[in-house]
């Protein structure tokens, strides 16, 4: 049992400790790719490693940084500044790598400590709480030292156990992780659909190359340069395809059905045919390199010529600017006093993050944060007012939640243009537009009119009809995969403690 098992201090049970160094010229010698990684503390997670910001060094610098070379299942560990006692395993497709002095290297002796365990001991939350009570101690900023972390004393259970406790949690990380991955595949399919669609404009230059039997000289005093180059692209597309020639004839059948305005059976079962094949392909994670899912949409409800439009530019044909608030409300619904509920799952900015909302925290309202009053419904977007850049917006998934007044939330007046509103608001263009006009310093913020009055291109129904399918369907399994993420999270951080605890045992099949 956990109360039988020794408490002992780390430093006797390792046989490395110690911090790394910052290279000589700092970030000046920083690469944004090489051989040899240098890991910082914001690479460095409690539930992961990221790689988002990591940078490289080459040999020489990397040679005054030899005492730190990072082995694989070492331990890694954040020892300053906001994010101290941080921790996580060194993932070994990175290696090899060094880290710099805010990180610490701590490697166990393999016959005593199961390194996976020893993460996890110190990932806990008493484990957390004590390390950052000894990293306030200091008078100015939060550090732990290296005596701090040889001193420190971990419970020690025998090594088939902490192999049994770092296999059971493992596994749940693992499902977490597989999950958030297979989340951001599904997401850039969705948008690769929308900038095909509503950016590029993929389907119309199909049409409008079909009509003219795939002949670009064809189109030499129909179009503007830009969309010349644009059609010459979409062009190399079409003929990187394995059926191309099948693809195109389909094209022009289709373009012929369009020009006689008399569907034909050929035609049309030429059509399907194609777009039932493409459907079929497998759509890889770099969705937005991947024609096949460019090529499979191109059909009647789509023109296949452009016009000038005031706001937008060339757009095709038929097509028209709108302002979102014109397919949506805005801050459609708050809390009072007088409709507010004794309790409010919260959503605050740091808690939406890339298009997904981390767990909400339970609060009875009149202890609520202040800003908790915008009341969220499933599928509506939120996006962060305040510092844009930060990417603060979602799509929300979860029934009775309740966000922070920092939000803009967008609700479509239909169904239609729920996956579209979001993806129009959240793609990298208008988030770079909302950072650009953002006001204030120290506190850059947009308005919620800003949301409201930013443009997007609007189609028609049908097509609208269309995106909300595939794209919904796509959300859909995002919000699967979020819940049972969030169930899985909930397992972990319940076990974890009581597994290191010795509270609950395993067998050592599991």
């Amino acid at each position: 049992m956990g109360s039988d098992w020794p408490l002992v201090s780390l430093g006797d049970y390792c046989v490395k400790i110690g911090s790394g160094a910052t290279p000589r010229g700092g970030s000046s010698v920083y690469k944004e790719y090489g051989e040899i990684c240098l890991i910082r503390s914001q690479n460095i997670y409690n539930d992961g490693f990221k790689s988002q910001g990591l940078v490289y060094i080459d040999e020489d610098a990397a040679k005054k940084l030899k005492n730190v070379v990072i082995e694989k299942n070492d331990i890694l560990l954040n020892i300053t500044g906001d994010s101290v006692a941080r921790v996580c395993l060194a993932v070994e497709r990175y290696l090899p790598a060094r880290v710099n002095q805010h990180v610490a290297i701590i490697r166990p002796n393999p016959k005593e400590f199961d390194a996976r365990y020893l993460r996890y001991v110190i990932s806990s939350p008493f484990m957390q709480k004590v390390l950052l009570n000894l990293a306030s101690a200091g008078a100015t900023r939060n550090a732990l030292t290296k005596t701090m972390i040889e001193t420190l004393e971990v419970s020690k259970p025998p090594l088939i156990i902490q192999k049994n406790i770092a296999d059971c949690l493992e596994s749940l990380d693992d499902k977490i992780f597989l999950n958030n991955e297979t989340n951001q595949t599904l997401e850039q399919m969705a948008q690769a659909l929308f900038k095909s669609w509503f950016v590029d404009f993929d389907p119309v230059f199909d049409n409008l190359l079909a009509s003219v039997d795939f002949k670009l000289e064809s189109l030499e005093n129909r179009l503007p340069d830009n969309l010349k180059l644009k059609a010459q692209r979409r062009l190399a597309v079409l003929n990187s395809l394995e059926n191309a020639a099948e693809c195109k004839a389909s094209l022009i059948a289709l373009a012929h059905e369009l020009q006689a305005q008399l569907p034909t059976k050929e035609a049309t079962q030429a059509a399907v045919q194609i777009l039932g094949k493409t459907a079929e392909t497998p759509v890889k994670a770099n969705v937005s390199a991947n024609p096949k899912i460019l090529a499979q949409h191109a059909n009647t409800h789509f023109p296949n010529e452009f016009e000038h439009n005031e706001q937008l530019g060339w757009i095709p044909k038929g097509w028209e600017s709108k302002t979102i608030d014109e397919l949506c409300k805005i801050n459609p619904e708050s809390w009072t006093k007088k409709n507010a509920p004794e309790v409010v799952k919260y959503v605050d900015l740091a808690n939406a993050k890339n298009g997904s909302v981390g767990e909400a925290i339970e609060y009875s309202f009149s202890e609520a944060p202040s800003r908790a009053r915008r009341i969220l419904r499933p599928h509506d977007t939120i996006i962060g007012v305040v510092r844009p850049a930060n990417r603060s917006f979602a799509y929300v998934n979860e029934d009775n939640l309740t966000g922070s007044t920092g939000f803009a939330v967008v609700r479509a007046n239909n169904q239609n243009c729920r996956a579209f509103a979001y993806f129009s608001l959240t793609n990298d263009d208008c988030i770079q537009e909302f950072t650009r006009i953002a006001d204030g310093a120290a506190y850059p913020a947009i308005k919620p009119e800003d949301v409201a009055k930013t443009y997007c291109v609007y189609s028609n129904n049908k097509i609208l009809d269309a995106f909300e399918s595939i794209a919904g369907n796509i959300m859909s399994g995002v919000a699967r995969n979020q819940t049972q993420t969030k169930t899985l999270t909930k397992l972990r951080d319940t076990l974890l403690p009581k597994l290191i605890a010795g509270e609950i045992t395993i067998n050592k099949d599991i």
